[in-house]
């Protein structure tokens, strides 16, 4: 990790409450359906607590446990956070975990979307979608998502409302996705969230732990 001066903001849950996540802004938590989002100290990466993403009963019909930072609007940023999945989950078309949305006359609109899904072999991987342009994109050299252990996902992205954006993501310091080039923001402004949103999915009671987020002005894997 970087020094502490290149990084905007973070919350390490150790207040024990969401009070990070508010500073500065308000309101964080938006869900949907069963979705709760509660500090825990059941399973922690760092410190006593962390944070835990639940929905119950996710079939034929959207639950989700999300949580926004939208003070920062960065033209340029990292954002990560340390993820631990206790099992495998099989979506049946979209699992929404990590995603970036724009704010335009007063609606919130998906941009990009770290989304899971499952392979043939069994083991869970991240994808991205392009929400501005409907388009799915799969890694071309498919690294599994692990079970039982922290994981670190982080994305640089380059805000851009024209074809000037970029993204990139990281597991664990290994480069997934690299694109420029793109749009990535719409009308100059951008959120981040961290979710559990699906509406299909197996095992349908579905947890994530949460911990040890940050958005910096350099990557935070190195």
């Amino acid at each position: 990790m970087q020094a502490d001066d290149d990084i905007i903001w973070q919350a390490d849950h150790e207040t024990g409450d969401l009070t990070q996540w508010k500073e500065g802004q308000g309101d964080a938590v938006f869900n949907n359906g069963t979705g709760t989002v509660a500090i825990t100290e059941s399973n922690v990466h760092s410190g006593n607590y962390s944070m835990l993403l639940r929905i119950d009963d996710a079939t034929d019909r959207a639950q989700g446990a999300r949580i926004f930072r939208y003070a920062e609007n960065l033209a340029e940023g990292y954002y990560s956070a340390w993820f631990f999945f206790p099992e495998v989950y099989e979506p049946e078309q979209w699992w929404n975990i990590f995603q970036f949305k724009s704010k335009v006359d007063g609606e919130s609109l998906p941009t990009w979307i770290v989304n899971i899904g499952t392979g043939e072999d069994g083991e869970m991987y991240f994808y991205l979608f392009d929400h501005i342009r409907d388009e799915s994109i799969a890694q071309i050299d498919p690294r599994p998502v692990p079970t039982f252990e922290w994981i670190h996902l982080e994305m640089f992205v380059r805000r851009d409302d024209d074809e000037n954006g970029r993204i990139t993501l990281w597991q664990n310091g290994i480069t997934l996705f690299d694109i420029d080039g793109v749009v990535t923001s719409l009308d100059g402004n951008i959120q981040w969230s961290v979710n559990n949103y699906t509406d299909n999915i197996t095992p349908n009671d579905v947890l994530i732990y949460v911990d040890d987020a940050v958005i910096a002005r350099t990557a935070q894997h190195e």
